[in-house]
């Protein structure tokens, strides 16, 4: 197996200098509104690896780097589940140095799910 990969940013790192030292995060969320799934981290940037998402009726959602859309507005169907994930080192998205990762609803809908992340360097 090689110990080099390609990250969101098309970067290319290896997994062994890469995962000494990362502790694996995650946060759930349930909400009605547009929140705040991770809260900022001075100096580093939120690597997310996996999402799951699901929402009680038809509606949109996008995860956003303090309001900055870091993806495009996903629908949601009523009761479906979504997941994505990759695995660390590679990530799906991350925020800018010191954002806050955001989930901004579009609709009326109860939005519940869980990411899972780390925080890094700003690099």
């Amino acid at each position: 197996m090689p110990d080099v990969y390609g990250d969101a940013t098309g970067a290319y790192i290896s997994t062994r200098q890469r995962l000494v030292g990362i502790t694996l995060k995650s946060a759930q969320f349930q909400t009605t509104s547009s929140v705040v799934v991770v809260a900022p981290v001075v100096g580093k940037r939120i690597k997310v690896y996996a999402t799951r998402i699901n929402a009680s009726a038809n509606v949109s959602v996008r995860f956003t780097d303090t309001g900055v859309p870091l993806e495009g507005n996903q629908a949601l169907l009523s009761r479906a589940v979504t997941t994505e994930s990759v695995n660390p080192p590679a990530f799906l998205f991350a925020t800018s140095p010191g954002g806050s990762l955001n989930l901004a609803i579009t609709g009326n809908a109860t939005v519940a799910g869980r990411v899972s992340y780390w925080d890094d360097d700003a690099i």
